[in-house]
């Protein structure tokens, strides 16, 4: 991940005061969105990509929002979060 931020410190670092400023002005969706993008170049991984079960992007991300907010959204997260292997 440091390698990863090193080498596009500049569109990161653009992003998350995009990110930033759209939080501060109330545009929550927009900050998560590029809060997304920012995770995109932070978790970059070039081919081979590994293969995880279908079910680790759901699983990881229903835990992250538990230690985000402490509400465990599981359950909801399996029914509407697609399996994708690629999200792993």
């Amino acid at each position: 991940m440091k390698a990863n931020y090193e080498n596009s410190q500049h569109d990161i670092d653009g992003y998350m005061l995009q990110s930033y400023t759209a939080w501060k002005g109330g545009k929550y969706y927009e900050a998560g969105n590029l809060g997304g993008l920012i995770d995109t170049y932070l978790y970059y991984m070039p081919d081979p990509k590994p293969t995880y079960p279908g079910n680790a992007g759901r699983d990881y991300y229903s835990g992250v929002f538990y230690g985000w907010v402490s509400q465990d959204v599981k359950a909801d997260m399996d029914t509407c979060f697609p399996d994708d292997s690629l999200l792993g």
